[in-house]
């Protein structure tokens, strides 16, 4: 089952529908009326007791209709690819500098979550702002869960692999994991979101950062969905889905859903974040900013 909403996704989850509302170009009074209908919504949901993905997405199409845009965080998801390929060079170097191919595929690892600094969509959690580089420090994270060995383990016996990316900007740092998973013998595809969800990456947010290059398929899911919907995905990715023999999932959201995933797929699967809520760091028995990668 995915995860229902804890008491603090409450007040995060209203937070963050309203700042995109607060920031739109709507009237004061139209600003109002957005933020009574959020409210609405947002009870109906949470007296369905509909898990926390499924309350996410509901909540952020209604304010995409409501304010009139559908990608309400392009200017920031433009930066924050921006950044990340003027970071990733150093990033590079660094998971690359291991000569241990299997130190080397945790730091790639450490690498794609690290990366996951680049986030909007979690209440206090502190994301880059600025253009300039000069001030910005990124280091690979040391992993609080290290499951890195038993995925690679796994991965040597998986030719094909599913790769489910997160947010604009990480999307970058991904590429080096992609890589490090061909090298272990296997065709990835790499899947981004195909609608807007909030600063998740879309196909033209792949593109910006040259992952076309580096994939052996990219595709959609088909849908703006948060998470993982499985009834909303399109017939090109059940197709990828049904061919892959192991699946990466970055990101808290698909590891909200991952449960429901691997039962309906009995695929094994990689789950790489940063434990970036409470209710998360909880959950996982780790501290808040914690990274984690787990063998589900």
């Amino acid at each position: 089952m995915a995860m229902k909403s804890q008491p603090e996704c409450i007040p995060c989850m209203v937070a963050v529908r309203t700042r995109e509302i607060l920031s739109s170009s709507l009237s004061p009074e139209a600003k109002v009326s957005a933020q009574i209908r959020i409210l609405d919504r947002y009870l109906e949901l949470l007296r369905q007791d509909a898990p926390n993905v499924t309350i996410a997405t509901e909540l952020f199409r209604e304010v995409k209709r409501l304010i009139g845009q559908e990608n309400p965080y392009k200017t920031v998801k433009d930066l924050m690819n921006r950044i990340a390929l003027q970071l990733l060079p150093s990033f590079e170097a660094k998971v690359y500098g291991f000569k241990d191919e299997i130190e080397r595929f945790r730091a790639a690892c450490a690498a794609s979550i690290a990366g996951n600094i680049f986030d909007v969509g979690v209440l206090g959690h502190p994301y880059v702002k600025e253009p300039s580089t000069g001030s910005i420090s990124i280091e690979l994270p040391v992993l609080a869960i290290d499951k890195t060995a038993e995925i690679r383990k796994r991965l040597l016996e998986s030719p094909r692999v599913l790769y489910l990316c997160d947010n604009a900007g990480e999307i970058a740092f991904d590429k080096i994991l992609v890589k490090e998973i061909q090298n272990l013998g296997a065709r990835v595809t790499v899947v981004v979101k195909g609608g807007y969800y909030q600063n998740d990456a879309t196909m033209e947010d792949a593109l910006a950062v040259g992952m076309d290059k580096v994939a052996d398929h990219l595709i959609t899911t088909g849908t703006d969905a948060s998470g993982l919907n499985l009834e909303e995905v399109s017939e090109e990715f059940r197709q990828r889905l049904e061919e892959s023999r192991f699946i990466v999932l970055k990101g808290m959201a698909y590891y909200e859903s991952h449960g429901e995933f691997k039962a309906k797929t009995g695929k094994p699967l990689a789950t790489l974040l940063a434990a970036k809520c409470d209710p998360m760091a909880r959950f996982l028995k780790v501290r808040k900013g914690d990274a984690v990668a787990l063998l589900v």
